[in-house]
């Protein structure tokens, strides 16, 4: 190699060094942003249960018609948009950091004061999915599955029980 070459890739490696040393502060001061708001976002929903539902796949009207009706009051449910859309509700911007993009839809999201704790729901559902009419014993069933996957989040004793701090 060329002296002169050498002298490029060097200035190269101090440019690039000095850019990273100078983004540092602001990636820095981003991701303490992000956390303060996660954290106001979880003491500020503690208690809540959110259902992320999904069209996709048919679930749609089995959810409408079986599933919502019978949520609790702490129950909120929000209904994932494509990638394209505009705006996510708060929810999905917090849980866009974490893992739950690989989590199958319908899932339960228990907010906490430390964590937001989430289950799929896409397993215990499934059998019942074909049944897309309103029925009083889907819903029996349904709530049954809901209240003891609630039930296992709220004590941190199920398993594949994610906690997203």
């Amino acid at each position: 190699m060329k002296t002169s070459e050498m002298i490029l890739i060097g200035l190269a490696t101090a440019a690039a060094i000095l850019l990273f040393l100078f983004s540092l502060p602001f990636i820095l001061v981003k991701k303490i942003k992000a956390a303060i708001r996660l954290r106001m976002f979880r003491r500020r929903e503690a208690g809540y249960v959110y259902l992320i539902c999904t069209s996709k796949r048919n679930w749609h009207d089995f959810l409408k018609n079986n599933v919502i009706p019978i949520l609790p009051d702490n129950f909120r449910v929000v209904w994932q948009k494509p990638l394209r859309s505009s705006k996510q509700p708060d929810l999905f911007a917090h849980l866009a950091r974490s893992s739950v993009r690989s989590i199958s839809k319908p899932c339960l999201v228990v907010v906490t004061p430390r964590a937001l704790l989430h289950r799929s729901l896409n397993v215990p559902l499934q059998p019942l999915k074909a049944h897309s009419k309103r029925s009083a014993d889907i819903r029996l069933q349904c709530a049954r599955i809901i209240n003891e996957l609630e039930g296992e989040l709220r004590t941190c004793s199920g398993a594949n029980v994610m906690r997203l701090v």
